[in-house]
């Protein structure tokens, strides 16, 4: 969804809803980034992209990472392109990391909190 389309979709929301209710909606709106793979394509567990947690803490080896795309309804053309971004990006599978690394990747991910007030 683009910036623009974005507002007029609030917009609309908020002038409806007062033509409706007359009522606001909401105060305030929480926006959030839209996490994507090297190819550009949405993080998905439907798309076989996304890296388990649990993965990281423990490990896993390539094969392993190979046969959890089978247990899904991931269909063949996307079990093989996550199959070779798989071979590329992990070509020795996922080493053991442990929790404490899991959780300061987390605590240290760079992240921004921005507020908009429609109304007071």
């Amino acid at each position: 969804m683009t910036t623009c389309s974005f507002h007029s979709k609030l917009t609309a929301t908020q002038m409806l809803s007062l033509k409706l209710t007359g009522e606001i909606p909401f105060r305030e709106i929480y926006c959030h980034s839209l996490v994507r793979d090297s190819e550009g394509r949405k993080m998905s567990k439907s798309l076989g992209n996304v890296v388990d947690p649990l993965d990281i803490i423990a490990g896993i080896e390539l094969d392993a990472l190979h046969q959890k795309l089978l247990v899904g309804n991931l269909k063949d053309d996307e079990v093989a392109r996550a199959t070779k971004y798989q071979k590329t990006a992990f070509p020795s599978g996922i080493p053991e990391c442990g929790a404490d690394a899991m959780r300061f990747t987390l605590l240290c991910r760079c992240t921004v909190c921005i507020k908009l007030t429609l109304c007071d």
